[in-house]
């Protein structure tokens, strides 16, 4: 696919060029203005197949908000009315709920054949970009078990809605912690669903694959795959070895030999294949990691 701006020639499935950076369905760049000029775009943040994520400044509440972007790249109409449902579907998602380990949702809004959600914007690192910088071998664990204990408060309070919220895409760079406080937040809620009770088939598919529980696969994702997509980013985390698709995640102290066996065993017990062979439920996976004796750990570069 070529680029209208600068004829680079693209993958078919590219979003945007890999020559100009710019969108290849005609999304918004840096400098435009949404909202009658309410809504000043700053820059792109981050992108990946639905869309894109921006900084933009909001002149009617004169704070930066972060602005989601979604492209309808679809050739049918009926692919794009389907792709346009399962976005209001995750505004509508997000304006229900209430917490502080959850960006907050402002408005959603369609502009130009294009949807748009304007959230909270988190003044932060992912913890993709925190591995990489403070990982060698691995990030503290007295740190990834405070980061998973907030992460399991979050998930506690989705599976605990009614119908329950399965979050389905937990990996590091869906986790970001925030720098004025330390807090960690789950982002991107693209994939989200709500489980209506009696559902047999709930959510086939989705997820990124090699963090995705094996049940996730085959369309029986359940509360219980999102402490195994847990349990992989701690052992990703803690180890510095990124999952591979279709490969079995090794045993954490053989990939990271200074994990205590007590910590050990909870992500092991996380990363059961068998659903009923995990943790019941977030709150005992995460009463299990705050009884280990472990110190509080924050990289320096997140310290105040």
């Amino acid at each position: 696919m070529p680029c209208t701006r600068c004829n680079t020639e693209n993958a078919r499935d590219a979003r945007f060029c890999s020559g100009c950076n710019c969108s290849l369905y005609g999304g918004i760049e840096a400098g435009e203005r949404l909202r009658n000029g309410r809504i000043e775009v700053r820059r792109r943040i981050n992108h990946g197949g639905m869309g894109a994520v921006f900084e933009v400044w909001e002149h009617e509440l004169q704070k930066r908000c972060a602005l989601k972007e979604m492209i309808c790249s679809y050739d049918k109409e009926e692919q794009k009315e389907m792709a346009a449902r399962r976005f209001k579907q995750e505004a509508v998602l997000l304006f229900t709920l209430d917490h502080p380990g959850l960006p907050r949702v402002r408005e959603f809004f369609s502009e130009n054949g294009l949807f748009y959600i304007v959230m909270e914007y988190i003044d932060g690192e992912n913890l993709l970009q925190v591995l990489e910088r403070e990982g060698r071998p691995g990030l503290p664990q007295g740190y990834v078990r405070d980061m998973a204990v907030e992460v399991l408060k979050v998930l506690e309070y989705l599976h605990a809605q009614n119908p329950p919220v399965l979050y389905r895409d937990l990996k590091p760079s869906n986790v970001m912690q925030r720098r004025s406080d330390g807090r960690f937040l789950l982002i991107d809620f693209s994939i989200a669903k709500s489980v209506q009770s009696g559902t047999k088939r709930h959510t086939a598919g989705g997820g990124t694959a090699c963090y995705r529980a094996p049940e996730q696969v085959v369309g029986k994702t359940e509360q219980r795959s999102d402490l195994y997509s847990l349990g992989v980013t701690m052992h990703c985390l803690l180890s510095r070895r990124q999952p591979m698709e279709g490969e079995p995640v090794p045993t954490l102290r053989e990939a990271a030999p200074a994990v205590s066996h007590a910590m050990a065993a909870i992500i092991e017990r996380a990363l059961e294949y068998n659903p009923a062979d995990r943790f019941p439920r977030a709150r005992s996976m995460r009463e299990a990691l705050e009884a280990l004796d472990l110190p509080h750990t924050t990289p320096a570069a997140m310290r105040p």
